[in-house]
């Protein structure tokens, strides 16, 4: 069956091709771009170009971004870590009343149903134990925010 979807690769040395075609004839799409041309577009051009990608306003609006995101996900963190505390507390105290009951017998749960209860409780008290951020992630990102925002401050004082 043709792919009527496939990309652009380096088909040979000086050109790109339909990968699909080139890769069997499964489609008819024959043309080739030379690969200097398409490069000098994607590399060199104005708006295409690293230059722009690099550009000083672009850069700022890019930290800018990711500062937003980044303080989207403390806040999100922060609501999630006020509430994991009271689920592991819940999760505990749970577990101690399942243990006791196991303790005493229970006349209306086997020891077995008790124990897997138990069971089921420890094991999501693990995962809400392991979903707690760590703040190693965090402290890398708020390093290269810092930095970019230095060097974009830099940049502004001297132009």
């Amino acid at each position: 069956m043709p792919s009527l979807y496939a990309h652009y690769t380096i088909t040979d040395a000086g050109s790109y091709g339909c990968h699909s075609y080139h890769d069997g004839n499964d489609c008819s799409n024959s043309i080739r771009v030379r690969r200097d041309h398409i490069e000098d577009v994607l590399l060199r051009g104005p708006e295409t170009g690293l230059a722009a990608l690099l550009a000083p306003d672009r850069v700022e609006r890019m930290a800018r971004e990711m500062q937003s995101y980044h303080a989207e996900r403390v806040r999100a963190m922060q609501t999630r870590q006020a509430e994991v505390p009271r689920e592991l507390q819940e999760l505990t105290a749970r577990i101690d009343r399942l243990r006791e009951r196991l303790r005493k017998g229970d006349p209306d749960m086997t020891a077995d149903e008790i124990q897997a209860g138990i069971d089921r409780a420890v094991e999501k008290r693990q995962e809400l134990e392991a979903q707690q951020p760590g703040t190693a992630a965090l402290f890398a990102l708020a390093l290269v925010l810092g930095a970019v925002l230095q060097r974009g401050a830099f940049r502004s004082s001297q132009g």
